[in-house]
Formats: C-alpha cells, structure tokens, sequence
C-alpha cells in the first residue's frame, strides 16, 4: 500500500491525499511551512511538518531562502543549566506564595492526647498545596506563553519553542506545563533525560513536541 499524506492549510482545510512527491512540492510552493500539521497514512497520526524526516530538507531549503535559521541549526540547551533555571524558579515561585500565603502553620497539630492530629494537618495541609500547584502553574504558563521562558531560563539564556521552532503560545504552555506533572511521577527520569538525549529533550518535551534552545539561536516566529 502505497504511503499518502494530508495536510491542515492555513485555512485551516484539510487537504490530500497527496503522495511524496506531490507534498514536497507544496513545501516548495510555501503551501506546507515546518508547523503544519501533517497526517501520513502508516503512522496514522497529525504531527508538524518539521517532524517527517523525508520533508525536512525542503523546508530547510525554504527557510534558508527566506533567511530563516534551520531548526536543526538550533542549539538546544543542556541538562545542569536547565536545573539551575529550575532552581531559580522555584525561588521565585516560592517567594511569590509566601507573600500570599504567610510562612504556614509552625508546629504539627496535636490531639487533647499529645497524639499527632494528621487529619488536622492534612486540612491544613490540602489548601496550601492547592495555592501553591496553582501560583505555580500561573507563573509557567503565563511567562512561558508570553516571552517563551520564565526567569530561570531566562537567567539562562534559554527559551521554550515548538518543535518546527515556532513559539508556543498560552495553550501550548499550558500543555507543556501538564506534560512536566507527568515527568514529575516518573521519580525524576523524565528531566534526568535530557542529559542522555542528543536532542536534550526531557519526557515533557517529548509529550508537548517542544524544544529548550539557546536565546540567541533564531527561530520561525
């Protein structure tokens, strides 16, 4: 069976079928950009353009006429300089629920006993957690979605950027900063990877088809 392709336009219309050929030609004719959502028949999926190995040439060739930096050209950024933006964010996040919240409770509630009272400390516990997870997901998503890093990656000199290189938006922060939750639960191997990839890429990267790349590298905005 031979592999066909279809496309989202930037009309947002579907179309195809369309062999190798004929979609190579519509990169060519600035019909498929690095971003655009692609379907290929044996992977029975949507991913970018940018994605599909057997298009990628054309796209660079496209970009390099139109004075673009080729996505692979951009330097990704490396494991210990994204734990010092993490850590820089945790700060920064910390110091922010502190000045909502006030330091918490000092001592652990105890029962008419002396008992530890951990349904108390639970109650007290639960809120706190909420307004924490939530100052945190505001920070992310909203620096992430309007500048393209927060802070710590901006302390860095790092920013967050689509997979074709293109910047992600509020939505996509949103989603990228749902994927990290996921490399959280995975005891730390979903960041840890970005020190053994190549492409220094963590599970949450891999999860919101995004790249950590150098500020100074150039990308498709």
């Amino acid at each position: 069976m031979d592999v066909t392709y279809k496309i989202i336009g930037a009309d947002g219309t579907e179309y195809g079928p369309a062999n190798l050929e004929e979609i190579r030609s519509w990169v060519l004719q600035g019909r498929v950009a690095r971003g655009t959502q692609v379907w290929r028949t044996d992977l029975s999926r949507w991913g970018p353009a940018s994605g599909y190995e057997e298009l990628r040439p054309d796209l660079e060739r496209v970009a390099a006429a139109l004075g673009q930096t080729a996505f692979s050209d951009a330097e990704a950024v490396g494991f210990w300089p994204r734990v010092g933006a993490y850590l820089i964010d945790v700060m920064v996040w910390q110091g922010i629920f502190l000045a909502i919240w006030g330091p918490g409770p000092q001592t652990l509630p105890t029962t008419p006993s002396g008992l530890p009272d951990l349904e108390a400390f639970f109650r007290q516990m639960g809120p706190m957690l909420g307004y924490r997870m939530l100052i945190q997901m505001l920070y992310t998503v909203l620096l992430t979605g309007w500048l393209g890093a927060t802070l710590g990656k901006l302390a860095v000199g790092a920013r967050i950027v689509n997979i074709d290189g293109s910047r992600l938006g509020f939505g996509k922060a949103f989603l990228r900063w749902l994927a990290t939750n996921v490399s959280s639960l995975t005891f730390g191997i979903g960041f840890l990877m970005v020190a053994f990839r190549r492409d220094k890429r963590a599970l949450h990267d891999l999860l919101a088809q995004t790249r950590v790349i150098r500020r100074t590298s150039s990308a498709n905005e």
